[in-house]
Order: structure tokens, then C-alpha cells, then sequence
């Protein structure tokens, strides 16, 4: 063996201690030291390459559970703006019939709340992505941006709805 693979080696030996398959890998090491002892550098080798494969494996399972929890997000919002168009469309006709003039400080209150939704949602999907080792979050980057194009798409989506709802309240007549 030369100087950097036992390095290497000391180094697998150091990270797999506080693994869950500690025992397994040590165990196999010894048996192949008290058995075949020359074949010691192929078990080290097959040792970091299963400790590799390990790691890309959970990585890649993290990565399909944080495409899962970015789809739930949007989903989640997608539904808030939902409630919220609603929830509108039946106060501006409540606020017409009644000949109130506060629908203006409805409409804000609720343009502050799909915004605050937006940033709270936004600020879990990084804590999400945060979670991820350095080489993860470069790999599920573009997902991230998608979810922010997405939701700030449709906060676009939700302002323009209700500048066209107020533009046909106006050109009916109705003062608001």
C-alpha cells in the first residue's frame, strides 16, 4: 500500500466509526486481515466504495423526498391563493351589495397575507434544501428555482386576477 492510501484508509476508518454498519465493516477488515491477509488493500477499497455508494444512495433518496416535499409546497400554496381568490370574489360581491367602501383594505390584507404565505413557504423549501450536503444542494438547485418561479408565478397570477376583477366591478358602474 502506498502513504495516501493508508491515509485513505485511515480516514474510511475514522468517518465509518460513527456509522450504523460500523461493526459490519470492521468485522470484515479483521476476518480478511486473520484470513487472507494480502487481499487486506481489495477489502479497504471494497470498504470505501460501499461507504461511497452509501452516501450517494442516501443522497439520491433525499433528493426524491425533497422533490416529494417541493410539490407539497406548491401544492399548499396553490391551494391558499385558491381559498384566497374565493374568499374574495365572495366579499367583493358582499361589499358591493352592502355599499361598503373597505374592500380596498380586504384586497391589501390579503395580498400581505398570500405574500407572507410565499415567504414562509419559500423559507422552508431552503431549510428543506439546507438539510442536503454541499454536492446535494448543487444537484437539486434547479428544483428549488422551479418551486420559486412557481409560486411566484402564481402570486403574479393572483395580483392580476384581482386587478381584473376590480377593473369589471369598476366598468359595471359600481364605485368601490
Amino acid at each position: 500500500m502506498r502513504l495516501f492510501e493508508i491515509k485513505w484508509f485511515i480516514h474510511y476508518l475514522a468517518a465509518s466509526v460513527f456509522t450504523s454498519y460500523f461493526w459490519y465493516s470492521t468485522g470484515f477488515l479483521l476476518k480478511t486481515l486473520l484470513i487472507k491477509p494480502s487481499f487486506l488493500p481489495v477489502a479497504a477499497s471494497l470498504g470505501i466504495q460501499g461507504h461511497h455508494f452509501r452516501q450517494i444512495t442516501r443522497l439520491a433518496f433525499r433528493i426524491e423526498e425533497l422533490k416529494t416535499a417541493y410539490e407539497e409546497i406548491a401544492e399548499k400554496f396553490l391551494a391558499r391563493i385558491r381559498h384566497e381568490k374565493s374568499a374574495l370574489v365572495r366579499d367583493i360581491s358582499y361589499y358591493v351589495s352592502e355599499g361598503r367602501s373597505e374592500i380596498h383594505v380586504r384586497i391589501d390584507s390579503a395580498v400581505a397575507a398570500i405574500e407572507q404565505a410565499r415567504h414562509s413557504l419559500l423559507e422552508d423549501a431552503s431549510l428543506h434544501m439546507k438539510k442536503l450536503s454541499r454536492n446535494g444542494r448543487k444537484a437539486v438547485h434547479f428544483m428549488y428555482d422551479s418551486l420559486c418561479e412557481e409560486i411566484d408565478q402564481s402570486v403574479v397570477e393572483f395580483r392580476h386576477d384581482l386587478t381584473e376583477l376590480l377593473s369589471g366591478r369598476n366598468q359595471s358602474g359600481i364605485r368601490l
